[in-house]
């Protein structure tokens, strides 16, 4: 069994990586960003998901409420994963990785307000650090467009991060995260079948690119839950994923070369670091 830092550390690396080749795929990919997703759900996520169940042993048949709180939390993938692609596409990895954090303010209203969790002082004055965060990366070049789309993916991300709470906590980390990357591509399907016949040879061409992508963002993905579960506090993990944020902008400068406003997205993105760990 895995230590908790171990796993963390495995997310961290693989969190940077999958946000840097997510940039460069959104700019160069010819393929609807749902298309791509369903075909690294269908090729890479739900097979290796279901080996790890199969060789684990720890799934177990889920019922109809968890079936339909699983294709919740997929629908709401969709969307986070359609708004991600166009937000990374007009903006930049850093950009994306610091603006993203913000989902902690609607993630702890939706949970004051859903789960009656109550906000602290600390949370408060976190929330302020994180807001103030977005408003320096405001003054970063960013479209109305990519805004909306931005909003899009922190409001849906959060929804999905309470949705995978209440998941892992029914019916644990296997189930859960077996009937989610079961259930995602599926739903793809009505909106990207046609699209994946009429575009194969495009799909064909860009397959090892989203393979390669699909297994960094599967690990980052298992590993993060998987540690959470093993550390048994989401609030540790979730601070401590604040790391990201600076890791992705530093990456993204290096070997991207996004070193445009390089001075606001540094500052910006300790300030989110700063208010992720007081929430």
């Amino acid at each position: 069994m895995f230590e908790w830092q171990f796993l963390f550390f495995m997310w961290l690396i693989s969190t940077t990586i999958a946000s840097l080749l997510y940039r460069r795929f959104a700019i160069k990919s010819n393929l609807h960003p749902l298309v791509s997703a369903a075909v690294r759900g269908f090729v890479v996520s739900a097979p290796l998901m279901w080996v790890i169940a199969l060789t684990t042993g720890d799934f177990t048949m889920p019922s109809l409420t968890i079936i339909g709180f699983a294709a919740l939390e997929a629908a709401l993938g969709l969307i986070y994963g359609l708004a991600s692609f166009k937000a990374i596409k007009q903006s930049d990895a850093s950009t994306f990785s610091t603006l993203i954090k913000l989902s902690v303010i609607p993630l702890v209203v939706f949970s004051s307000l859903l789960l009656g969790e109550g906000l602290t002082a600390l949370q408060c004055a976190g929330s302020m650090l994180l807001m103030l965060s977005g408003f320096i990366i405001g003054k970063v070049h960013l479209t109305k467009r990519s805004l909306a789309w931005m909003l899009t993916a922190i409001v849906s991300i959060a929804l999905m991060n309470l949705v995978d709470r209440y998941l892992v906590e029914s019916v644990g980390v296997i189930t859960a995260l077996t009937t989610v990357f079961t259930i995602g591509p599926l739903l793809h399907l009505p909106f990207t079948a046609k699209s994946m016949v009429r575009d194969r040879a495009v799909v064909k061409r860009e397959l090892p690119s989203m393979v390669i992508l699909a297994v960094m963002t599967f690990i980052q993905v298992v590993t993060f839950i998987w540690a959470t579960d093993v550390a048994g506090n989401l609030s540790l993990l979730y601070s401590l994923s604040a790391s990201k944020v600076v890791l992705v902008t530093i990456a993204a400068a290096v070997f991207l070369g996004e070193r445009d406003n390089l001075k606001l997205k540094v500052s910006s993105a300790l300030l989110a670091t700063i208010g992720i760990l007081i929430i």
